[in-house]
């Protein structure tokens, strides 16, 4: 069944002249498909309120990083999900993944959404980096408490600098 599976996805990605599957939607994934698309090296966009309301389930976010995939996170569209918030993206994650460390969830949603991308100029803080930043005031003591707090406090005022 792996292989068959292998076989499909590398006819979709064929048939639609990608020479590497970059990424895929988290929409009707599965355990088998995970692995599959994982040792294809393809990224996979998480929006997991709209997969609640079209499909009536939550993407298998820890099923994919534990398969090794790089997964990333989206807002899809108004027509399936509230807003298009990430910083309300995220916090609906951590309510409904609690196993999911907020240092996770926040690199699923900056770092790991440039390398789907084929981004690597973005999604990180470091020299030779392109600077599209926003600021969010917080207070934390450390790393983690800052992954806390931009993951679950919904920030309201952010300013891109």
């Amino acid at each position: 069944r792996h292989a068959r599976e292998r076989r499909r996805v590398d006819a979709q990605r064929d048939s639609h002249g990608f020479g590497q599957l970059r990424g895929i939607s988290a929409a009707g994934s599965d355990r088998l498909r995970s692995n599959v698309l994982a040792r294809s090296g393809a990224s996979i966009c998480v929006c997991a309120r709209s997969n609640l309301t079209l499909h009536g389930r939550l993407p298998l976010i820890e099923e994919f990083l534990d398969a090794g995939m790089n997964v990333a996170l989206g807002t899809d569209s108004l027509a399936s999900s509230p807003s298009l918030n990430l910083f309300e993206e995220m916090a609906f994650v951590a309510d409904k993944y609690p196993g999911l460390r907020p240092e996770i969830i926040l690199t699923v949603a900056s770092r790991n959404g440039a390398k789907a991308l084929g981004r690597s100029d973005l999604g990180t803080i470091k020299p030779g980096q392109t600077a599209r930043l926003i600021f969010v005031g917080l207070e934390a003591d450390s790393p983690e408490g800052a992954a806390q707090q931009l993951v679950l406090s919904r920030p309201t005022g952010v300013e891109w600098l």
